[in-house]
């Protein structure tokens, strides 16, 4: 079973110790069991031992019972946490775009759902291991009884589990298809939510997507868990139909063909009703083992796939790029790169193209919009991989080894940014530097650094880009890559931005890459180049 196989990666001792846990608990409840069926056949007998008898087993049986589950409950728990953490560990380094294709509705739902299903078996788990002990030593008691009934028992139990071994990948299957169907209805709800003012404003576009995408979705994922349901209805009550099937064999077949004493007859039925209860929580148990099962190995696929381009593998640091307090050139030869469509065939392309960026230059990068300009910085900044070409930092050649220093050299600021709370990285930042700017930024109104964190970041656009800015530059790297950042600001603003921040920065020795569309300002630039279709072509100012 993929739960345990889980759980002894983690801790092959604990599950060791729980699993004589659960042994122990079914010895304990088949004791209980064989004093019934003794009191059962002769209740006037040594009934105050019988009862003292019982009394003791029962208090063992619930302190270990308790003692069990709560050992398991805190691994299991343990190993759900450990495997959410590396799984969020290997995201946090995976490729950009390997994210980007996976979606935020995938994500979300192997790190919730998923890891909620494995915790949910796991409790399951135990509790049907005790069960299923108890069931296996009341089936032999019945041997020491009656070996006919024994056999037929044996025999009704055996068929029942093939009947769930042989609709066991039928049920996977449909805890597959329903969960995959689930992460689609996620990402349509994602759609409305993101998308949540456009819906508003127009409803024949809310109305499409619910009633084409997210209603067809939501009932496709209905239908399949409700043949999933009918499935293991079917298989449990075809199981509880044997179970009757047998008691009634032990009391009205077998005692016409073979002589079974009275009292066999009763203590069997005893146990076989003792262990209705047990048998059914087995038979209910199925299908939380199954999505146990299809979350499981949905959790080790999600982290197979963020294993595929994890370049920080090797430690960050150990390269020469670490050690580089400065650069004089950042070279790109035959840089290229090709996004591609569901089929895996290449649709828009940026490059091939051959650049140089200098220290401590201003450089302006240019185009209409679908030009290619936020993927090209992408690339530049290590966010995506060229599939083709090279970079090359003062002849250190960039790949797998040092991608997260060469990451390292850069301060981003993107069209599609997120405005963090805190300075998360920066420690011993005095507030009083990140107030002052905050006043340069005229957002100290709106805003104030307490505690390590800013009070409010529930902004207009061009405040948060301001803002966005103010954490940029107290970062101090050596390049600034700023995609559209003027954008949004008023003209005073932007005034003060291209006239005032960027020189100031190039005077500290940085080096700026700007995406930008105001022409206004281009003469802040040391150089303009000009993108169109994914390729760089010659810029005239007009």
């Amino acid at each position: 079973m993929e739960i345990i196989k889980l759980l002894r990666r983690f801790s092959p001792k604990m599950v060791n110790h729980i699993t004589f846990m659960i042994f122990f608990t079914g010895v304990i409840n088949a004791i209980i069991l064989s004093i019934i069926c003794a009191v059962a056949v002769s209740p006037e007998k040594n009934s105050f031992r019988f009862f003292m008898l019982y009394l003791g087993a029962l208090v063992i049986f619930l302190i270990s019972k308790k003692y069990g589950l709560i050992k398991a409950a805190v691994l299991a728990e343990t190993a759900v946490s450990d495997v959410r953490m590396r799984i969020i560990d290997k995201l946090r380094h995976a490729n950009l775009m390997l994210v980007e294709d996976l979606g935020r509705a995938f994500i979300h739902t192997r790190l919730t759902k998923d890891t909620m299903e494995v915790s949910m078996g796991f409790g399951a788990m135990i509790h049907t291991a005790q069960a299923a002990v108890m069931v296996m030593f009341a089936i032999l008691f019945l041997g020491f009884i009656s070996i006919p009934i024994f056999l037929m028992t044996l025999g009704i139990f055996a068929i029942c589990g093939m009947i769930y071994y042989a609709s066991e990948k039928k049920v996977e299957a449909l805890v597959h298809a329903s969960t995959q169907k689930e992460t689609e209805l996620f990402g349509f709800v994602n759609h409305m939510l993101d998308g949540f003012q456009e819906l508003r404003m127009n409803q024949s576009k809310s109305d499409d997507l619910y009633n084409h995408y997210l209603s067809p979705a939501s009932e496709q994922t209905t239908d399949l868990k409700i043949k999933f349901f009918f499935q293991l209805t079917k298989n449990l009550i075809l199981s509880l139909s044997f179970v009757h099937v047998l008691i009634i064999s032990i009391i009205f077949v077998l005692p016409r063909y073979i002589v079974i004493p009275e009292p066999a007859i009763i203590q069997s039925v005893a146990i076989i009703f003792y262990v209705v209860g047990p048998f059914n929580h087995i038979l209910g148990s199925i299908s939380i083992f199954s999505r146990t099962t299809v979350a499981i190995e949905n959790l080790y696929r999600f982290e197979e796939e963020l294993n595929v381009e994890d370049d920080n593998y090797i430690s960050a640091g150990n390269s020469e790029l670490a050690e580089k307090e400065g650069f004089q050139q950042l070279q790109l030869s035959n840089f290229q790169f090709h996004y591609k469509d569901p089929e895996g065939n290449p649709s828009f392309s940026v490059g091939p193209c051959d650049l140089t960026i200098n220290s401590n230059e201003i450089l302006f990068i240019v185009g209409g919009n679908g030009s290619g300009k936020s993927t090209f910085l992408k690339l530049l900044t290590g966010l995506y991989y060229p599939m083709e070409g090279s970079i090359t930092l003062d002849e250190i050649r960039v790949g797998s080894y040092n991608y997260p220093d060469y990451r390292n050299l850069f301060s981003i600021i993107f069209t599609d940014f997120h405005l963090f709370d805190r300075l998360y990285g920066l420690k011993g930042i005095e507030p009083s530097k990140v107030n002052q700017l905050l006043r340069l930024m005229e957002i100290d109104n709106k805003t104030r650094f307490v505690d390590g964190g800013f009070s409010n970041i529930n902004l207009s656009t061009g405040q948060k880009k301001r803002l966005a800015l103010v954490a940029a530059l107290l970062e101090d790297k050596k390049i600034y890559v700023l995609d559209e950042v003027a954008a949004d600001q008023d003209p005073q603003f932007r005034k003060y931005f291209y006239e005032t921040i960027l020189p100031d920065l190039k005077k500290q020795g940085k080096t700026i890459i700007a995406a930008t569309h105001d022409d206004k300002y281009f003469h802040v630039a040391d150089r303009v180049l000009k993108m169109e279709y994914g390729q760089f072509i010659p810029y005239a100012q007009d």
